[in-house]
């Protein structure tokens, strides 16, 4: 059997830009928490956590590096990480980041956000965090076609 590993195989450059902060934080022997899985998968995530970075929640850390998750979070988590005093490194992916300056920007008159997406999903919660105004989340295509 011939086996062909496809040309972009592997981590997408966000995911590879999380990881090796993570790793980063490892060679200096240090110990970090992230806000739920650094990515999806759990190999990954299992290995990062016997090397010292854990998933953990915010309210339970009490002092360390905690490193932002590539899905994101809204910023009212990153500033209550900043007053517990805890070193906030932000793996959140470039294209993630993206859209939350977008809309930050669009929404600081207030104006309706609509985001469409599983909203128990953790890159929903973040980018609807990032929102100045009212936000609609539209969990699936039907309800999509549906709201225009």
């Amino acid at each position: 059997m011939e086996i062909i590993v496809a040309e972009h195989a592997g981590y997408c450059f966000g995911v590879k830009k999380a990881i090796l902060k993570a790793q980063d934080i490892i060679k200096d022997g240090k110990n970090a928490f992230t806000l739920g899985p650094i990515i999806h998968n759990k190999q990954v995530v299992d290995r990062l956590s016997q090397d010292g970075v854990r998933p953990a929640n915010l309210w339970d850390i009490d002092a360390g590096n905690l490193i932002v998750r590539t899905h994101g979070v809204p910023p009212d988590l990153i500033d209550y990480a900043l007053q517990k005093g805890l070193k906030v490194i932000d793996a959140t992916c470039p294209f993630v980041k993206r859209v939350h300056n977008i809309v930050e920007r669009l929404s600081k008159d207030g104006d309706l956000t609509i985001i469409i997406g599983d909203p128990q999903h953790p890159e929903v919660r973040g980018i609807k965090g990032w929102a100045k105004g009212d936000v609609m989340i539209i969990d699936s295509p039907e309800r999509a076609d549906n709201f225009l």
